[in-house]
């Protein structure tokens, strides 16, 4: 394996920028510093340190301060921007302008304005099972836009609810289907995730499923694929005409990562509804005096007679965290060698072979919320070191 050349993928991550501490500026991408050797210089240890910082104030992400992990280049993730004074990235926030006359037919009316632009399309929706995305499919049918919804299945008793949602939701679709997860776990092929900038950016969890599900919309013939992104913002935050909303639509209410690295090379777009400011100006507006809604009851009574009973008269927590512990557990062979690999290059303490050895002996099944947060941290730095020097048309590590 060459380790001195790094392959310039054919896309890559875009929605990543990146700010220069030495020149001031901006920078789009850093792929020619990569080349140039840059990846030596990433501090593992503060990205590590991130990532449990983050884990642990998931509810106040503007408290944290990301500690810099490239010497002169700060990561400016999706919807961020780079706050001068503080010297560091904060998440930026839209105005949203409440309007006074809404209803149910104005919102529809907003509604059927995006989707006109997509006509002559076919059409994809997420077949997730969760109330977002079938609240979309709701709107598409009674359109009487036709559309192909796919997502995946599983068996497993965790996933018994959103398997009757997604049974009742895939009529409302000209064509639907559900993968089979058993056969592309999460966390499978991870030694092939496509190439990103920063470990930020690996999206390798669901990396084989999301591969599966891309191709299937491809073979199928669609060209806009829209996921329900953003509807826990827009139907959960307490609206009131005397506080002004504001909404974290770049960073809450988009797919960047799954646009970037799964469906723009696909030529497919991944397009989120609930971000279109006039679907959002609408909602909100119809939303005044509603309290934090974590339930969504609002959205699920409002909705009531476009939804099967199932979703409009009870509400599901969804749990995928055993999915994720089983294929933690089915890749530890590939997690031995990606660790081993990321010594060999970096010679960072995390990777030692008496650490890698105390990460593979943990039960998975066991592990509470931040020690599995820092597994797949540093599993996150090794795949994204990994496919950094990987030969793409051997695709073997």
């Amino acid at each position: 394996m060459n380790k001195k050349t790094i392959i310039r993928p054919r896309y890559y991550d875009r929605s990543f920028r990146f700010y220069n501490t030495q020149t001031n500026r901006i920078e789009q991408d850093i792929w020619t510093y990569l080349e140039q050797g840059m990846w030596r210089d990433f501090n593992i240890d503060a990205y590590l340190d991130n990532e449990r910082q983050y884990a642990s104030l998931v509810e106040h992400k503007d408290h944290i301060r990301n500690q810099l992990m490239f010497p002169h280049h700060a990561i400016i993730e999706p919807g961020h921007r780079w706050n001068h004074e503080k010297q560091d990235t904060e998440i930026e926030y839209s105005p949203i302008a409440l309007t006074d006359g809404c209803s149910r037919d104005t919102l529809m009316c907003a509604v059927e304005d995006y989707f006109s632009q997509f006509k002559g399309e076919l059409l994809g929706v997420h077949l997730s099972g969760g109330l977002d995305s079938s609240i979309i499919m709701a709107w598409l049918h009674e359109l009487g836009i036709p559309f192909v919804a796919i997502g995946f299945k599983s068996n497993r008793w965790e996933f018994r609810t959103e398997r009757q949602v997604q049974e009742a939701m895939a009529g409302y679709a000209s064509h639907a289907e559900l993968i089979d997860i058993d056969e592309h776990p999460f966390y499978s092929h991870i030694e092939n995730c496509p190439k990103c900038q920063t470990p930020y950016g690996v999206a390798f969890k669901d990396f084989d499923i999301s591969q599966a599900i891309v191709r299937r919309f491809k073979e199928l013939g669609v060209t806009t694929v829209f996921s329900g992104q953003g509807g826990d913002s827009l139907f959960v935050e307490p609206v009131s005409k005397d506080m002004p909303l504001k909404l974290a639509i770049g960073d809450e209410f988009e797919v960047t990562g799954e646009n970037d690295l799964y469906y723009a090379p696909a030529r497919i777009r991944l397009l989120i509804p609930y971000s279109d400011m006039g679907i959002i100006r609408q909602i909100a507006s119809l939303r005044i005096g509603e309290q934090e809604d974590v339930s969504k009851w609002w959205a699920r009574r409002f909705f009531s007679d476009i939804l099967p009973r199932e979703l409009s008269q009870y509400r599901y927590v969804a749990d995928m965290f055993g999915l994720s512990q089983s294929g933690l557990e089915m890749a530890k062979p590939m997690t031995k060698l990606l660790f081993e690999e990321a010594y060999e290059l970096t010679g960072n303490r995390n990777f030692t072979p008496a650490e890698t050895r105390r990460i593979l002996e943990c039960n998975v099944f066991e592990m509470e919320f931040q020690s599995y947060v820092d597994y797949c941290a540093r599993l996150s730095v090794a795949a994204w070191l990994h496919a950094l020097f990987r030969n793409d048309e051997d695709n073997v590590i």
